[in-house]
């Protein structure tokens, strides 16, 4: 969530959460659950899902399999 918001703004992240919440989804889990929702156009969205996806994904365990010191914030795929 923190991602999110950093990278698209918090007033979207919580436009999203509000959605997610609506349809039932959980507004306190990203990965398939808020992400799935869009309160924004839709190449910002896609944006800032990327960004959220590689930063956790991507770069997180490439830091960590280099050896740096931490553990991974999320086990989602």
């Amino acid at each position: 969530m923190t991602l999110s918001a950093y990278n698209g703004g918090e007033t979207a992240r919580d436009r999203e959460r509000v959605l997610a919440d609506r349809a039932g989804a959980d507004p306190d889990v990203w990965f398939h659950e808020t992400a799935s929702f869009r309160a924004r156009g839709k190449s910002a969205w896609r944006e800032n899902r990327d960004y959220v996806r590689r930063i956790l994904l991507v770069l997180e365990p490439a830091y960590i399999d280099a050896g740096w010191p931490g553990k991974a914030a999320c086990n989602v795929g």
